[in-house]
């Protein structure tokens, strides 16, 4: 009876369908496993990071520098700064800070001013286009004009208020003089001339208006060595020495066969580009005035 009361709860468990198995007795029991997986991180291997591809780098280009300016040509010039004249007295030359002459004194012996001469209304080369000569305690007083050509020579020189008194200066297609005409109240004194070799000065002489010699120049490798004056029954002049530089150092004026001393001239060096200095030079010539 108890054999069939075990069967037919069995059948009915069967029939009923249920899905759960009896464990087997004999079988060790199994750990439940979880409804899930455990999430599982994986650590991912790092990657090699590619670096982009980028175009070369060029160096950075120089700034584009100005076109180098060569520097200008410099030259020196001597500037006149005294010349004095042995038993008789002094001339003292004065400049601006471009080394254009100012003005100058002409002192005696003692060092009493004898008159005053500025140089007045530069042009744009810092030439002077007036001269005015001033007597002391207003005693008197000359005013010259000046004028030049396109390069800077002088080429003309008159006093005002005059019935044309002054000077008119020519010049060959090298830029030497060639005359230095003296005219007064507007009549033709006499003529300096000048000749050359290229632009080396060969000889130097003056005619009156009648075409007699007043005075000629002895002349060596351009340099006025003398200068003889044949306007009177005594021969006399003056004899010129150099220095290192070929500038007028000293003279000697000589007078019926004796020599005196004369005049001894002292020079300030100055360092200027070669244009400024033709226009320098052109003002040296004229406070030099030896031919």
């Amino acid at each position: 009876m108890k054999r069939l009361i075990a069967f037919a709860v069995l059948v009915c468990l069967l029939l009923c369908g249920c899905g759960k198995t009896a464990p087997d007795p004999t079988q060790p029991a199994l750990q439940t496993q979880p409804s899930q997986a455990p999430s599982v991180q994986t650590t991912a291997a790092p990657q090699e990071t590619i670096p982009e591809t980028q175009a070369p780098t060029e160096p950075p280009a120089e700034p584009t520098a100005e076109p180098t300016q060569p520097a200008p040509e410099m030259v020196t010039v001597y500037l006149l700064t005294n010349v004095t004249v042995y038993d008789s007295g002094s001339t003292q030359y004065h400049y601006d800070e471009n080394y254009n002459i100012t003005s100058y004194e002409v002192l005696t012996i003692e060092n009493t001013l004898m008159y005053e001469v500025f140089f007045e209304l530069q042009n744009e080369n810092g030439m002077a286009c007036a001269v005015r000569a001033q007597w002391p305690e207003d005693t008197g007083s000359e005013i010259r004009y000046l004028t030049y050509t396109k390069d800077g020579k002088l080429s003309e020189e008159q006093i005002a208020g005059s019935n044309y008194t002054g000077y008119q200066y020519a010049y060959d297609a090298h830029g030497n003089r060639t005359e230095k005409r003296e005219y007064y109240d507007g009549i033709l004194q006499s003529v300096v001339y000048y000749e050359y070799t290229g632009t080396t000065l060969d000889a130097a002489w003056c005619q009156d208006n009648a075409g007699t010699v007043i005075f000629e120049c002895r002349i060596d490798n351009g340099r006025i060595l003398e200068k003889n004056y044949y306007d009177s029954s005594v021969r006399y002049g003056y004899r010129y020495d150099y220095d290192e530089n070929n500038n007028p150092y000293s003279s000697t004026f000589y007078y019926d066969g004796e020599n005196l001393p004369g005049e001894r001239f002292f020079y300030q060096a100055v360092e200027v580009t070669a244009e400024r200095a033709k226009y320098l030079l052109e003002q040296q010539r004229y406070l030099l005035s030896i031919a």
